[in-house]
């Protein structure tokens, strides 16, 4: 499924199969969430909101939506669309492989962060972290083929902007009165440790990146067999050539 402002996928493969991570953590929110939204007591069991009684609930906090306030089915249809928005795009510019490096390192982070606090449920542990190598890629010009600037632009002003301040103000709302930077550090503490990583990672990638610079496109513009052997023959009449020559 792509939309207008969609890189094509490579010749004879679909979009699913060129964003397979993001598309199996879109499949295991909507597994964990939507059986939650009629058995309620599946959050004691699977959510990231304390009190937590088993091992594992730090980290499948992150495919459960929905908590006191903020009803599942609009919170897992909120991250869906960020899930598809910034996830195809991040995927497609990292390459597979990386970006289920950094959502992991994300994720083990964020469970970390949620025995310091009362706790969180949605995949927001994961999605900020995909939002620096975002904003750096588009900011250099290297988004071609990964995703649309204005599309991927817009999303980045939801992450950044949008969310967090309407977080901030919910509590206020409510009824709540207290200081607002508290409010925002409260609202906002597990996408400032997703940003964090996504930040770090960024930075090594873009430093590989320029050292190695067929990094930096490989991950959205692969090179198909009959191309790559077509080069190498190149390269070996190359060679022939300058031999003959000495």
């Amino acid at each position: 499924m792509t939309g207008p402002g969609d890189a094509p996928p490579p010749d004879g493969g679909t979009e699913a199969a060129r964003t397979p991570v993001t598309w199996i953590f879109l499949a295991l929110c909507v597994a964990v969430s939507v059986p939650s939204f009629f058995v309620p007591e599946l959050r004691d069991v699977l959510g990231g909101i304390a009190p937590r009684q088993y091992p594992w609930q730090p980290f499948t906090a992150a495919l459960m939506h929905g908590w006191p306030g903020f009803p599942g089915p609009l919170h897992l249809a909120l991250n869906a669309f960020l899930i598809l928005e910034a996830g195809r795009p991040c995927e497609r510019l990292l390459g597979s492989s990386r970006f289920l490096v950094l959502s992991l390192a994300s994720l083990l982070a964020n469970a970390v962060a949620v025995h310091v606090t009362p706790g969180v449920n949605g995949s927001s542990l994961v999605i900020w972290a995909w939002a620096p190598p975002l904003l750096v890629a588009r900011r250099s010009g290297t988004l071609t083929g990964a995703g649309d600037p204005e599309r991927v632009g817009g999303v980045l002003v939801l992450l950044f902007l949008v969310i967090p301040l309407a977080m901030t103000a919910a509590p206020y709302v409510a009824g709540w009165r207290g200081n607002p930077v508290v409010a925002f550090a409260r609202a906002n503490l597990f996408h400032g440790v997703a940003v964090a990583v996504g930040a770090g990672f960024a930075v090594g990638w873009r430093r590989r990146s320029a050292r190695t610079p067929e990094l930096d496109t490989r991950a959205h513009h692969p090179v198909s067999p009959r191309r790559d052997t077509q080069r190498c023959a190149d390269n070996g009449q190359s060679t022939g050539r300058r031999r003959g020559r000495w």
